[in-house]
């Protein structure tokens, strides 16, 4: 029994930790995601899983950015004015970056093949190790959305948990998914029996959240002038810079549940063994992320705001500042004031009522001389868009066409 123990024992103690981050998205308005991953890279970096069992996907294009107010930095949560932010971007991993984050990718990532890869890593996992896995950005029904436009669907996503399965890459797969509609990846479509635990920001029929959005973005005394993270995932990540990798699956998932009041966060899958650690799966060496040793307790944001209606949140707020400038071209060049000012009112009055009623379906403008649109999240080949359709001020995939997520009316 002795020697049974033992070599049960030396099985377990090589278990291997493998982990897939991901951020689908590019563009500033979309800070967040890449805010999310490289702080989850920090995480499983100093929980103890080594860089070359950890992969990272992400778009970069984010820290030079030129509207970023630090240049070649990336925050995740705020700091006052004298208190340095913590960069998640510096040594932050970049394995996929540009034209290479795709569903394609990422499928052959998450199977092994590298023959798809061009020589860039892939899970090398075996029956005995674990798997984690953190995706971000925009979703929708059975959907989520990478930087070129392109889609995955639920089907394909299953699919290629199903061939992990198959070719006995792990022993037990987490993932933490934090999209709009989340839950449709896998409601309904996930087997217990095929060991993977997963929970995602929303349900299957809700919008995730941002959160530290302006006005509480600012980073020691500068605005980031975006979202610098998402609701569910901070509140997982600063959970697990806070307690360290030996608080249980479940309680960390009943911690974030209870946080994260905008949506519904849900489970998924084999829920049998979430009495494990999550630093089983985030790394277990028994360290505390430096989050905890730079960073004062978070006492949460009062600015979250639904993932599809960030980008009017932060029109608005550029709204206001840009009376601001009208204001003085009307102090330097009188003559021009009225045209500029009556521009700028008809985009304060359309970005403001949309704020005020972001689930109304009525036509937030009826302008037929000049109306036009703002497209917002995931949006492709969307040429039926016209100013004729465009006055109907809101128009969504299922209501129209199957690539048009939202847009409003100016």
């Amino acid at each position: 029994m002795k020697i049974l123990l033992s070599v049960l024992g030396l099985a377990f103690s090589y278990a291997a930790d493998w982990a897939i981050l991901l951020a689908g998205s590019r563009t500033y308005g979309n800070y967040r995601h890449q805010s999310d991953t490289c702080h989850a890279y920090k995480i499983v970096n100093k929980f103890g899983i080594p860089d070359d069992q950890v992969i990272v996907m992400q778009y970069d294009d984010i820290a030079n950015d030129p509207q970023n107010p630090y240049k070649g930095q990336i925050f995740n949560k705020p700091t006052a004015v004298g208190t340095p932010g913590v960069d998640v971007y510096n040594g932050c991993k970049k394995d996929y970056t540009g034209a290479a984050v795709t569903p394609d990718m990422f499928v052959a990532i998450m199977t092994g093949d590298a023959s798809k890869t061009g020589g860039r890593p892939v899970l090398k996992s075996t029956a005995e190790d674990r798997v984690f896995i953190f995706f971000t950005d925009h979703g929708g029904t059975g959907i989520i959305a990478f930087p070129d436009g392109s889609l995955m669907t639920s089907t394909t996503l299953i699919s290629a948990i199903k061939t992990m399965n198959a070719k006995k890459m792990y022993h037990h797969l987490v993932f933490y998914m934090e999209a709009c509609e989340s839950g449709s990846m896998f409601e309904g479509l996930l087997a217990p029996s095929i060991g993977v635990y997963v929970t995602t920001a929303s349900n299957a029929v809700e919008s995730s959240w941002g959160t530290y959005c302006p006005p509480d973005d600012m980073v020691n005394g500068k605005a980031i002038n975006s979202c610098l993270g998402d609701l569910y995932s901070i509140n997982w990540m600063e959970n697990a810079d806070e307690v360290g990798p030996k608080e249980t699956l479940q309680e960390q998932f009943t911690l974030v549940k209870q946080k994260t009041t905008m949506s519904h966060v849900m489970q998924y899958g084999d829920l049998t063994w979430t009495s494990e650690p999550i630093g089983n799966y985030l790394g277990g060496n028994g360290t505390v992320s430096p989050f905890v040793a730079h960073v004062s307790k978070s006492e949460g944001s009062n600015s979250n705001v639904k993932s599809a209606d960030i980008p009017m949140h932060l029109a608005t707020t550029s709204t206001c500042e840009l009376m601001l400038l009208t204001l003085r071209v009307a102090a330097s060049s009188p003559r021009t004031f009225n045209s500029t000012l009556l521009d700028v009112l008809r985009l304060m009055e359309s970005s403001w009522i949309s704020l005020r009623r972001p689930e109304t379906r009525t036509p937030f403008c009826s302008r037929p001389k000049r109306p036009w649109c703002a497209m917002v999240g995931a949006v492709r080949n969307c040429s039926e868009l016209t100013p004729s359709n465009a006055e109907a001020g809101m128009i969504t995939r299922s209501s129209t066409t199957s690539c048009c997520e939202r847009v409003r009316c100016y």
